[in-house]
């Protein structure tokens, strides 16, 4: 893992009050990761060196992704195991709807809600397609937008 893709948005985050979950791949609650620090070298190349001691603060095993509200990735580790791969994929369908609205809305922007045949307070539902292999896949509920203004509007 890299510095600047662990440590930044971890303190970043608390930072802000929110509550954060460190977890890796195989690894539980106060076990330590060596993170690395990269330095652009020029020429489309990088030198590598040691980081901090990062402190993971949760289990992986432990998660259940539907428990939490965003998702952040240090790079590379997304392949790595199953379960990772089954808790990105829900959260990048996800990212389609909820992240450029949410990140709008954070940003203070109007940002309306409208589903066709549907009005101001209904719910417009969204789905989550885990894929099973050879082009098939299963459907499950996702984030149930509530609708701020008319289609037709």
């Amino acid at each position: 893992m890299e510095d600047y893709e662990v440590m930044v948005p971890f303190q970043a985050l608390q930072t802000y009050g929110i509550s954060v979950d460190a977890v890796y791949p195989g690894k539980k609650a106060g076990d330590i990761c060596r993170i690395a620090v990269h330095q652009l070298s020029g020429h489309q190349t990088y030198s590598e060196s040691r980081g901090h001691n990062f402190t993971l603060n949760a289990t992986f095993d432990d998660i259940e992704a539907s428990k939490f509200d965003g998702l952040a990735l240090g790079g590379t580790i997304t392949g790595s195991d199953r379960k990772m791969l089954f808790i990105c994929g829900d959260y990048m369908e996800d990212y389609e709807i909820m992240v450029p609205f949410q990140s709008l809305q954070a940003l203070e922007c109007q940002v309306d809600a409208v589903c066709p045949k549907k009005v101001p307070g209904d719910t417009c539902p969204t789905a989550i397609h885990d894929f099973e292999g050879d082009q098939t896949y299963s459907e499950k509920s996702g984030h149930d937008f509530t609708v701020t203004a008319s289609f037709e509007e």
